[in-house]
C-alpha cells in the first residue's frame, strides 16, 4: 500500500529512473537542493540531454503531496497525485531521492496559502530564512499574525508574508481568476529559462508553464500538452476571431501528428510561450512565425 510523503525542498525533480542521474545533477539530488547552481553548470548540451535521453519527467515544489509505491535503497519511486496523467488518476510517475521527501503529517490547518511572487522567503519560528519558495508553493495555514502566516512545513512550523501570498480557506478552492489576470499572471516570468519537466519559476518546459498559469488562476490541468489538449472546451481553429486571451494553443510538427508544444495566447495575435528554440518565457507575434503553421488546436479552460 502506498504511503503518504511530502516534498521537504525547493523543487525536487522527478527522475525517469536513478540511473538516469549524471555527476552534474548532483545539485539536483541533493538536500538542499541548489536550482541556480544546477543549471548554470550544464552546457546547453547536458541540458537538452533532460529530454533527448528521456531522464526527466516533471518536478515538485516544497510541500507537494506524493504517493510512494516502493523504497529502494537511496531512491522512492512516487506519484505525484497533484499533476494529473494521462489516463489514470494516480499522479505522475517517478522516482526521487528519499532524503528529499518527509512523511505526510496530517494537521488541523485554517487555510491554504499559495506563494503568487515568482518566490518568496520562508522563515523560521525565530524569523530567520529557512529556504525560497517557488511561484505556486501551497502550504495549510496554522495561525495569522498583522503581516504574516504560520504554516505548516515538512520541517515543522514556518512564515511567510501575507503580501507575497493568496490564501483560502479551502485548498481545492482557490478564487478562480479572469482570462486576463491569467494571461498577465504569466507576464511576470518573461526571460525565465526553457527547462526540460521544469515546474518552479527557475524555469518552465511548455507545459510546466500552462499548468502553472492555471493553477495560479484556480485552474487544475493535465501536467503534458497532450493531455491538456484533450481538455476544456474546443474553440474553432479557423475562426481567430473567436479566440479569446487565456486560450492555450496547441502545436504538432508541419501542422499534423503528435503535439509537440503548448502556449498561452495573449490576443493580438500574440503568444505567451516557452520553448528550447528560443530558450525562456517569451511573446512572440505569430503571424509570419513558423509555429502559425503548426496550430492544430484551440482549447479553453477558463
Amino acid at each position: 500500500m502506498a504511503e503518504h510523503y511530502v516534498c521537504a525542498v525547493t523543487v525536487a525533480s522527478v527522475w525517469s529512473h536513478p540511473n538516469m542521474v549524471r555527476e552534474i545533477d548532483k545539485h539536483a539530488i541533493s538536500t538542499p537542493v541548489s536550482m541556480p547552481e544546477w543549471m548554470e553548470e550544464m552546457t546547453k548540451k547536458e541540458r537538452d540531454a533532460l529530454c533527448r535521453e528521456n531522464r526527466l519527467h516533471t518536478q515538485v515544489l516544497y510541500g507537494e503531496w506524493l504517493e510512494v509505491d516502493t523504497i529502494h535503497g537511496e531512491w522512492a519511486k512516487v506519484r505525484a497525485v497533484e499533476q494529473p496523467y494521462r489516463d489514470v488518476n494516480t499522479g505522475y510517475p517517478g522516482w526521487i531521492p528519499i532524503a528529499q521527501l518527509q512523511k505526510k503529517v496530517e494537521r488541523e490547518a485554517m487555510g491554504y496559502i499559495r506563494v503568487k511572487e515568482p518566490r518568496t522567503q520562508l522563515y523560521d519560528q525565530e524569523g530567520l530564512p529557512l529556504l525560497v519558495l517557488s511561484f505556486n508553493t501551497v502550504l495549510p495555514v496554522l495561525s495569522e499574525e498583522s503581516d504574516s502566516y504560520t504554516v505548516a512545513i515538512p520541517h515543522g512550523q514556518g512564515q511567510v508574508l501575507k503580501a507575497t501570498v493568496d490564501f483560502t480557506t479551502n485548498k481545492s478552492a482557490f478564487p478562480k481568476k479572469t482570462a486576463q489576470a491569467f494571461a498577465n499572471e504569466m507576464l511576470k516570468f518573461l526571460d525565465i529559462p526553457y527547462f526540460w519537466a521544469g515546474m518552479s519559476s527557475y524555469g518552465y518546459d511548455c507545459s510546466g508553464l500552462t499548468y502553472n498559469a492555471m493553477k495560479a488562476c484556480g485552474y487544475q490541468i493535465p501536467r503534458d500538452a497532450s493531455d491538456q489538449a484533450k481538455g476544456g472546451k474546443k474553440v474553432s481553429l479557423e475562426n481567430r476571431a473567436a479566440w479569446q486571451v487565456g486560450d492555450l494553443l496547441f502545436f504538432a510538427s508541419n501542422g499534423e501528428g503528435r503535439i509537440r508544444h503548448v502556449g498561452i495566447y495573449i490576443g493580438g495575435n500574440r503568444l505567451l510561450h516557452t520553448s528550447i528554440a528560443g530558450g525562456k518565457v517569451e511573446v512572440i507575434h505569430l503571424q509570419g512565425h513558423q509555429l502559425d503553421q503548426e496550430i492544430v488546436q484551440v482549447r479553453r479552460y477558463i
